[in-house]
């Protein structure tokens, strides 16, 4: 049996702000090389290295409780979007803390873990980026960390 890893870990301080796993992302999802598709941002912090934005699963997960049409759901662990439902009111991405999820293409847009083996993570050349079993209080602290760095 094959288990769903429950999340992308970033690491900031590893982040060279090069953007090859936006475009990656971009790819894997869209077909082209273009960051509006990627369903990761990279920001730069405070600090002056990169900072993958990606959905960390949050234990609350204020965006199925924002969404008015149940169009974000837990499956597994990971929040996944149902574009059949998403009215792209963007009511998930307001309540996103980080700022992960976003409107594209007329719907909500966020990081599902599309794979065991993500074209983010296969593609960072700083291993900025890894895929593994986080605890409710890792995505907490992930969070936190998050917050202090793009805030």
């Amino acid at each position: 049996m094959i288990r769903v890893p429950k999340g992308l870990i970033a690491s900031p301080p590893k982040c060279c702000y090069c953007q090859i796993c936006a475009l990656a992302c971009s790819f894997q999802m869209t077909g082209e090389f273009s960051l509006s598709g990627a369903r990761i941002r990279v920001l730069e912090s405070k600090r002056g290295h990169g900072v993958p934005i990606v959905c960390l699963q949050c234990p609350t997960r204020p965006c199925i409780d924002a969404c008015p049409v149940g169009a974000l759901r837990s499956f597994e662990g990971v929040v996944r979007v149902d574009e059949n439902l998403c009215t792209a009111c963007g009511a998930c991405a307001k309540a996103c803390p980080i700022e992960a999820i976003r409107i594209f293409n007329k719907k909500a847009a966020k990081c599902e873990l599309c794979s065991l083996d993500p074209p983010c993570v296969r593609y960072c050349p700083t291993e900025a980026l890894t895929i593994g079993e986080l605890t409710d209080a890792d995505r907490e602290e992930a969070l936190k960390s998050m917050t202090q760095l793009v805030g």
